[in-house]
């Protein structure tokens, strides 16, 4: 079981697996999935401080990664 303060990416881990589970996600390795996502959230917010419009950038890479996620929607 995942305890949420430990680790990061836990809740993260936590969601996927739970989608995975109750079948409405199909990705066969639910941690390389996590892993990918959380490099593609930390990537935007290194780039959030330089960015001309933070709010503009953040709602594009909420879009990019809820497009990849719903890639693998089973509904």
């Amino acid at each position: 079981m995942f305890r949420f303060g430990a680790h990061p990416m836990a809740l993260l881990t936590a969601t996927l697996a739970a989608l995975k589970r109750q079948g409405e996600l199909d990705f066969e390795d639910i941690e390389l999935l996590n892993r990918m996502v959380d490099a593609m959230i930390c990537e935007v917010a290194l780039l959030l401080p330089g960015a001309e419009n933070p709010k503009k950038l953040r709602a594009r890479g909420q879009k990019i990664i809820g497009s990849l996620l719903g890639s693998f929607r089973t509904a």
